[in-house]
């Protein structure tokens, strides 16, 4: 039998066992032409609705579906490209970045506000903050008003900082813009505004009969805080 001269042999170990990129390189080979094509963002988020329905038996909302899958594809993708701008000039986390526009937004803050208005959780706040006073671009001091307190307030290098790296920001925000025209610009950030006052029904709560929409022509129930 005449060995094929455009298939490379895979030889195996002592024991008999093929080597793990030869594996990863069998497993290709037998790979459909149909698995090995690209899946576009709009096929994507077909074959997501088509599953979502298949494992809800037909309970999803196909908008409902469409919705939030891309919100959060979409945010994922500004995150990792700002990130990349943030990390480049200097060295931090976009989470970082958060905190420090954020103190210089608002000033001087206790640290549990400052989490829920940058969106950062608690759980990684200690962190961020260590890091950020390591690099002497925040200061923490107690509370004037109560000892046992902690307030967080920019260094003259985080003011520096921040004013750079805001600008920096902008770029992408002006690069991600041009998606959209000034009137979709309005009516998304209008949009996004509602959602972020939603205050959802805590998660494990009996939904009930509750529809996917709020009724319409009448306000949304953006009862309690909103969230961060």
């Amino acid at each position: 039998m005449t060995a094929n001269p455009t298939r490379t042999p895979i030889t195996s170990d002592a024991a008999g066992h093929a080597p793990p990129k030869a594996v990863a390189r069998l497993a290709r080979l037998h790979l459909m032409p149909e698995q090995l094509r690209r899946i576009g963002p709009k096929e994507y988020e077909e074959l997501a609705e088509r599953a979502a329905a298949a494992m809800s038996d037909g309970q999803a909302d196909a908008l409902s579906v469409r919705l939030f899958f891309n919100l959060l594809r979409v945010g994922n993708r500004l995150s990792k490209d700002f990130e990349v701008a943030i990390r480049q000039s200097a060295g931090l986390s976009f989470a970082g970045y958060q905190l420090l526009f954020s103190l210089k937004s608002v000033g001087p803050i206790n640290p549990n506000l400052l989490a829920r208005i940058a969106s950062v959780s608690t759980a990684s706040m200690s962190s961020l903050l260590n890091t950020l006073e390591r690099k002497e671009l925040i200061s923490r001091e107690a509370d004037p008003e109560d000892g046992r307190r902690t307030i967080v307030r920019l260094t003259e290098a985080g003011e520096t900082l921040v004013e750079s790296l805001y600008l920096q920001n902008m770029d992408r925000e002006q690069a991600w813009s041009l998606a959209l025209t000034h009137a979709e610009a309005v009516q998304l950030s209008e949009l996004l505004a509602k959602l972020l006052m939603h205050r959802p029904r805590p998660y494990g709560e009996d939904p009930g009969t509750q529809a996917f929409w709020a009724p319409e022509g009448e306000p949304a129930d953006h009862a309690g805080p909103p969230t961060a």
